[in-house]
Formats: structure tokens, sequence, C-alpha cells
């Protein structure tokens, strides 16, 4: 596989959205959410599987951004609202069972494998232009 600029591209703004949610999850969620067991209590172990986890689904991701379906359009979405966001939960909550992590792991595998193996269901444009005049006299 060949890596182009837009590839590249959507990798590093990827570690940099990682990046900002441990920031965030570090100086913010741990500190006012802490009571409600948000801990920040890091350890080597659990940002190398935090890391881990982003790195190897990193060509996952590269290439569903890179398709233009619905279904890649909203896998994309699930994986910054979701799936970056748990990696720094992980990250900064060394409580977490390792069988909690690898059904997480499995999960996204299964769920991006899928969506790049099973054949997309194209809309063609005139139906998303279709309106109803229920509401118009």
């Amino acid at each position: 596989m060949k890596l182009n600029r837009k590839d590249i591209f959507v990798f590093l703004n990827i570690i940099f959205y990682k990046l900002c949610c441990d920031f965030a999850y570090e100086n913010i969620v741990s500190v006012v959410y802490g009571y409600q067991n948000f801990f920040n209590n890091s350890t080597l172990t659990s940002q190398s599987l935090s890391w881990l986890f982003i790195i190897t689904l990193s060509p996952f991701f590269v290439k569903i951004f890179k398709q233009g379906s619905l279904s890649s359009n909203i896998i994309s979405f699930l994986i910054l609202i979701s799936l970056v966001p748990t990696t720094s939960m992980i990250a900064y909550n060394s409580q977490y069972e390792f069988k909690y992590i690898l059904l997480m792991y499995l999960y996204w595998v299964i769920i991006l494998f899928c969506q790049l193996k099973f054949p997309t269901v194209l809309i063609s444009k005139d139906l998303l232009k279709f309106r109803t005049n229920i509401f118009i006299k």
C-alpha cells in the first residue's frame, strides 16, 4: 500500500486528536469528575496499551476515512467520538481489566473489518432529495 499525503494527514490528525483527548482527560476530566471514578492513575502499561490500540487500528482508520459512503462516514464519526476518547480513558485509568480492553479491541476490529469488506449500499441522490408534502395544503 502506497502512502500519499492525505493518508499521512489523516494519521497525524488522529494522533493529534488522541493527544488532545489525553490532555483533556488528564487536566479536566480527572480533576472535575474524579469523584465519579474518572481517576488519573496512569501506568506505563495502560499508556502502552492505549497507544498500541490506536497504532494497530490506524491502517483501518485511514482506509475508512478515504471511503465516501454513508456507512464509512458514520464509522468515522464513531471512531472520533467513541474509540479515541476510550483509549484516553484506558491510558489514564489503570483499573480497567485486560479482558475489557481486549474485548473493546476485538469489537473495533470486527466493526472496522466489516466496514472494509462488506459491500456498501449506495443511496441515489434522487432518493435523498425526495420530500413529502404532508404538511403542505
